[in-house]
């Protein structure tokens, strides 16, 4: 396999082209592999959902993990503030658990999305994370191992940032388009009035 990058920050992820011509991530803490699936507007597979951006949907977006959850409906988001206080988060796991037969959405963000992420894990449902960096990077860092179940237990990591793209404010504000758009419910769990 040809290593195509060498970035920087220890990212859990080196980046292989197959033998067949397509992107694989490797884990390197795991050794797990995962194909990174691009898909492009008007492609079959890209979900009809985030037509309705407009036009500020994105033109591509790129997957690691059970591309077929972006078919199905009845998805829930759970989103709120990385300044949760315990109750919130009580609150985030528990609706991550009682919504787990739907899919849930979230952003594998501090706090919250962490919870939510999590609850669904532990009821054995399906979730999926959109993310605001390259699929080769994880933010935060200490979600490696949430990010790497979700992968385990059939979820899903999506993102319309390009490989080796960090996290900034605008990548992990924009991401917040796609779950409103992926989901057919959102459950503000906890935030300020301003955000």
């Amino acid at each position: 396999m040809e290593n195509k990058y060498g970035f920087g920050e220890n990212p859990p992820y080196s980046l292989y082209k197959n033998e067949y011509g397509k992107w694989e991530l490797v884990d390197g803490t795991c050794n797990m592999k995962h194909i990174v699936t691009e898909i492009q507007k008007g492609d079959d597979r890209f979900p009809s959902s985030l037509l309705a951006i407009g036009e500020d949907c994105p033109d591509v977006i790129y997957c690691i993990g059970n591309n077929s959850l972006l078919k199905l409906s009845n998805m829930v988001a759970i989103i709120g503030a990385r300044a949760a206080d315990d109750d919130g988060l009580g609150i985030a796991r528990y609706l991550g658990i009682k919504h787990s037969t739907n899919v849930i959405i979230s952003g594998l963000a501090r706090r919250i999305d962490t919870e939510a992420h999590w609850g669904c894990i532990d009821a054995e449902g399906k979730t999926i994370a959109i993310v605001g960096t390259g699929l080769d990077r994880v933010h935060p860092k200490e979600n490696e191992t949430l990010q790497q179940k979700i992968l385990e237990t059939g979820g899903l990591i999506v993102s319309e940032q390009p490989l080796g793209i960090k996290a900034s404010p605008r990548t992990l504000i924009a991401r917040t388009r796609l779950q409103m758009a992926l989901a057919d419910t959102v459950i503000v769990v906890q935030c300020e009035k301003e955000s």
